[in-house]
């Protein structure tokens, strides 16, 4: 599994690395690291050699983690691995907010960009819309981004910039494409003036 994972951040660098190269605009790459991967003392510098061959800084990519990395249970080195990482330049978000078992505190054990609220709360309505605007308070509070997942309709993307959400992904957007036809969709975006600020 860890072969894989480093196979696919190379394959998905060299894709970023071209899209850069044809004149994209892309401000950060967004992956995912569990545990066992962060577990590894080569981590740090896997991750800066699997960039530095593309061409790319440590400052483009945003880590995405999920609450069971903030419980007393994981050993305190995976935490300080990730914090060497944004020391270093990469951005930390915290995936799936709303659905794990971490308290308000275990927050602070991480110096967190972002909050990406869990795809349950999209639709914006009843309990969900509350929860939308008190995160959305929390992550103010914070000094953290609120990203929204699982935006699939127009009426949900309305329901939430009326509510002051700046940033969401989800199929509304666009499902997971090959780099040809990513190229294809970031130009009809750039001509649509519409700004894409990450890419996963």
């Amino acid at each position: 599994m860890l072969a894989l994972g480093s196979h696919l951040r190379a394959s998905g660098f060299a894709a970023v690395a071209g899209l850069l190269a044809s004149g994209h605009r892309i401000e950060r790459v967004a992956i995912n690291l569990g545990q066992p991967e962060l577990a590894r003392d080569s981590i740090l510098t896997t991750i800066e050699a699997e960039l530095a061959a593309c061409g790319l800084p440590l400052s483009i990519l945003e880590i995405e983690i999920t609450e069971d990395l903030l419980l007393d249970r994981v050993p305190e080195v995976v935490r300080e691995r990730l914090t060497a990482l944004r020391r270093r330049g990469a951005r930390l978000a915290l995936d799936d907010f709303g659905t794990g078992y971490a308290g308000m505190s275990q927050l602070l054990r991480l110096p967190l960009d972002a909050l990406k609220l869990d795809r349950n709360f999209a639709c914006a309505e009843g309990v969900a819309a509350e929860v939308v605007r008190a995160t959305g308070g929390l992550a103010q509070g914070l000094g953290l981004e609120l990203v929204v997942e699982g935006i699939e309709t127009p009426e949900q993307l309305v329901r939430l910039a009326d509510m002051g959400v700046l940033q969401g992904q989800g199929f509304h957007f666009t499902a997971a494409l090959p780099p040809e036809a990513m190229a294809q969709w970031l130009n009809a975006r750039a001509a649509a003036k519409i700004s894409v600020l990450r890419v996963a």
